[in-house]
């Protein structure tokens, strides 16, 4: 059965045919097979099969790895993600896409400066009092050169490389309407959303390839980090910079990875990991946005308490109410509470049919059990997260990516702290913030404009509600109504309903005693004397009344 290729005409066929001659030369014959795409082949199987017997001796995970670097960056950032995303892929192929590298040899500068001309309108001469030709860092997308401009500002000039766009647009394209087909034809695909998480793929690495974006990056991040003598983000001159070439601030430092290095300086490493622990855990639980790509290449020891940031085309966004949850699950999982964590991962994935909530409990809880009588010192976040995720991949609970993303990235940061410092615990550096934002979200005062947003809705609905009663009392009478009801379900729906209908009726009730109450007590002077307490009896059960429905409306949430 042929599934990836529809009959009919097939755009980008060069590049298909690329795809799965790279797939047959690293021996993925049976994909190749399963999928019917040999007859796309210019030259016949059994010449490029003859190629894999070599590559044979490899596992299938090794395979599928480097048949994604073979195939150029926007397959290697596909098996990057896909690494974030232990929920969809076996832990074996994981670990073996986090292997995926993205350095690759530079290409000629006489591109570089042709890319750089065209992009900024000028000669390089013209741009650059100085613009080294050996690179400073080569991916696939694009490479990093060192440079002085002409006010004799030290910058670092990320040049993205001739046809990188095109070469992305095409694999992209052909990803998505892949993703599509097998939606129409799959039933795995379909319950795996694989047309979200193919334009959610898309959306990143678009937003990735684009250095204006990458340059606002930047700036959000200088703004967060504007009162933390800790963290040094580069300027970006905007001068210089366009959606094919990014111009910034030029760090000088030592790389984390220098490990002997910073030793001869005579840094404190221990100090160094927790402070770029700390920055990590502001972006996650204060800011809602952060760098998701800390690996040792993309940050300078400045100082022993100054960290330079670099490389920001791959960020995380979080919203309020996801880093919320989060939070919850970080303390629960410290607290080794198995019902909170299962209700907490549950908020924050898609539970699909499949999943047995009582079965998944158990496998939690037996999971637990491994860390009774573990201290929170011990435990490593990559351990217990792969161990989470290997229940969360047999439950069939799919992650959200962005907080596939989140995890993935807190994960590669603790392996960063311990290389600087092999007793770090991550954990520790990251309970009080998670700790800080779960007291924040249960303080009263942080209700007020929930509240308050609750009202307008509800005012508005109020002022709507008598002339939506008449447009369906009038389709009654001209007999234009149709109504057609499902009972199945309605029963959770009642109750629901009665319980809106019961706080309303409170709400209206408390608020014609309050308002009574301020009437009698601005009248107080002309009324006998022993009225005025009668009105405090009435005022402070309607206060106690009204501290109850809004505890009783934010707990009816979670």
């Amino acid at each position: 059965m042929n599934l990836l290729f529809p009959p009919g005409r097939i755009k980008h066929i060069q590049r298909y045919q690329e795809i799965v001659r790279v797939f047959l030369e690293e021996g993925l014959t049976s994909l190749v097979n399963l999928f019917g795409v040999s007859r796309l082949l210019s030259v016949p199987l059994r010449l490029l099969t003859s190629r894999a017997r070599a590559a044979k001796e490899l596992s299938l995970e090794e395979r599928i790895r480097l048949t994604l670097e073979k195939l150029g960056p926007t397959f290697i950032k596909l098996g990057q993600i896909l690494s974030t995303r232990p929920d969809l892929l076996p832990r074996p192929l994981i670990f073996e896409l986090e292997k995926l590298q993205d350095e690759v040899s530079p290409i000629h500068f006489s591109a570089i400066r042709e890319q750089v001309e065209r992009e900024l309108g000028r000669a390089l001469e013209d741009l650059f009092k100085e613009f080294e030709e050996k690179p400073v860092a080569s991916a696939s997308i694009g490479q990093v050169h060192a440079a002085v401009t002409r006010n004799g500002d030290q910058v670092v000039v990320k040049v993205k490389k001739p046809e990188a766009d095109r070469l992305i647009e095409i694999d992209l394209d052909i990803l998505v309407t892949q993703a599509k087909f097998l939606e129409e034809h799959t039933e795995w695909a379909r319950k795996y959303r694989l047309v979200n998480v193919a334009l959610e793929f898309q959306r990143i690495l678009l937003n990735e390839i684009d250095y204006i974006v990458e340059g606002r990056n930047i700036e959000i991040f200088q703004k967060n980090f504007k009162d933390n003598d800790h963290a040094l983000i580069p300027l970006v001159h905007w001068d210089y910079t366009t959606r094919g070439v990014l111009t910034m601030e030029r760090i000088h430092g030592i790389r984390l990875s220098d490990l002997q290095d910073l030793d001869e300086v005579g840094y404190d490493r221990p100090t160094i990991a927790r402070i770029g622990a700390e920055m990590y855990f502001k972006m996650i639980f204060e800011d809602g946005f952060f760098h998701a790509d800390p690996h040792p290449g993309n940050f300078l020891v400045v100082s022993e308490d100054v960290i330079g940031v670099m490389d920001f085309g791959t960020v995380g966004r979080i919203t309020d109410e996801t880093r919320a949850q989060v939070s919850q699950l970080f303390v629960a999982l410290i607290n080794k509470d198995v019902s909170e964590l299962v209700d907490r991962l549950i908020d924050v994935g898609i539970v699909t049919e499949e999943t047995d909530k009582r079965l998944l409990t158990y496998d939690i809880d037996m999971l637990m059990m491994r860390y009774h009588d573990i201290s929170v010192r011990q435990v490593r976040v990559a351990e217990a997260l792969n161990d989470l995720f290997g229940v969360v991949y047999k439950h069939r609970v799919i992650i959200p990516t962005e907080l596939g993303l989140l995890l993935k990235t807190l994960v590669t940061l603790e392996g960063v702290c311990t290389m600087l410092d092999p007793g770090f615990n991550l954990i520790e550096v990251g309970r009080p913030f998670a700790s800080q934002l779960v007291s924040e979200k249960a303080n009263p005062l942080r209700w007020a404009p929930e509240l308050l947003e609750d009202l307008r809705q509800l005012n508005k609905l109020l002022r709507t509600l008598p002339q939506q009663i008449s447009d369906t009392l009038k389709q009654v009478g001209e007999g234009k109504l149709k109504v057609s009801l499902d009972h199945l379900g309605m029963g959770g729906f009642m109750n629901t309903l009665r319980r809106v209908i019961d706080q309303l009726s409170l709400s209206i009730l408390i608020a014609s005693f309050v308002l009574g109450s301020s009437l009698i007590i601005a009248q107080g002077r002309l009324l006998p004397p022993g009225v005025m307490p009668l009105t405090f009896l009435i005022l402070v059960p309607a206060a106690l009344l009204g501290l109850w429905l809004v505890f009783s409306i934010f707990t009816s949430r979670k």
